[in-house]
């Protein structure tokens, strides 16, 4: 079957915008643990202020990466799940809580 560019363009996006959300969330609790194993140094002596600092920085940097890969998937993609009548992720749950409520 021939993949139109359009899909072959989205899947990629999803592709590569998922694989930076997986490697985030291996990520932030490794960072996480660097900072407490940081602050132990620091408080034995064997740290710095700019240490924590430069941890703390890049722990940001990977976060915020995360989030604008999020975003970006979402924007790029959207237009596609219109086209072809799909709903968000999150729509699905979003109306059975609603009804539940009722």
């Amino acid at each position: 079957a021939v993949v139109s560019t359009q899909s072959t363009r989205s899947l990629a996006i999803v592709t590569v915008t998922g694989l930076i959300y997986n490697i985030g969330l291996i990520a932030g609790p490794w960072f996480e643990g660097q900072m407490a194993q940081c602050l132990e140094n620091i408080f034995k002596g064997r740290a710095g202020f700019p240490d924590m600092a430069r941890l703390v920085a890049l722990y940001v940097t990977v976060i915020a990466a995360v989030q604008l890969a999020r975003e970006l998937k979402e924007t790029l993609c959207a237009p596609v799940r219109q086209r072809d009548g799909q709903t968000h992720e999150g729509d699905s749950v979003r109306e059975s809580h609603s009804q539940e409520q009722r």
